[in-house]
């Protein structure tokens, strides 16, 4: 009997999930080269804890800088002054007003102050932090960690993953393609004369700048 009348046969007897099988496409080879795509490794900025430092910029220890009006040392322009009664090292922040403006030193950080009339008016402790210009971190709720950035909690990442280059990153370094058809990946940091330096993950390296054929950007997040 034929064997393509066998194979139909058995098509018809296992249903079409044993057509790979009977046919001998590569459908085990796929499984497997996808295991392999898939091998991962423990996240390296978590250290497979899934957690890392919280983003927030002024996230320290579970607080964030007060999202109300008060007066804080990260905001606005301070400066040093020679005011009478007062030591040079105080920090200033003037506000104007009619003809002039008026200043209030550090001692008053965490009190706000409103424009009434034309006139700033310092009327006291924030009502937001309670004058201490921080409060609970709305991202990591005051634990001052958060999931981590890279893994997204889950402590594993694909094992091509690296502190150097990673699809999670901003600005990964580039594809530098060579005369020789190989391919690096990093930054050129110096370009010019006979030499191009390129930042690689192993660390600087210098190739002959006319070996240099093209950079390729790679996507980030």
């Amino acid at each position: 009997m034929p064997k393509k009348i066998i194979i139909g046969l058995l098509c018809l007897m296992m249903g079409c999930s044993g057509m790979n099988v009977a046919m001998g496409e590569p459908g085990a080879a796929a499984s497997a080269t996808k295991a392999a795509a898939e091998k991962t490794k423990v996240c390296f900025n978590c250290e497979g804890t899934g957690l890392a430092k919280c983003a927030v910029a002024t996230c320290k220890d579970g607080k964030m800088d007060c999202p109300g009006p008060c007066m804080k040392l990260s905001k606005g322009v301070w400066r040093h002054m020679k005011v009478e009664g007062h030591p040079d090292t105080d920090l200033w922040q003037q506000f104007p007003r009619k003809g002039g403006s008026t200043g209030w030193n550090q001692h008053h950080v965490g009190e706000v102050i409103q424009m009434q009339n034309g006139e700033p008016v310092n009327i006291g402790a924030c009502k937001v932090c309670g004058g201490t210009t921080k409060v609970q971190c709305t991202t990591c709720k005051g634990s001052g960690k958060a999931a981590c950035n890279i893994c997204d909690g889950k402590k594993m990442v694909p094992e091509s993953w690296s502190s150097f280059d990673n699809p999670k990153m901003k600005n990964r370094p580039n594809l530098i393609h060579m005369k020789d058809g190989k391919t690096i990946v990093g930054k050129i940091v110096m370009s010019g004369g006979a030499k191009t330096r390129i930042k690689t993950e192993q660390g600087d390296v210098e190739v002959p700048a006319e070996d240099v054929v093209s950079e390729e950007k790679q996507q980030g997040k």
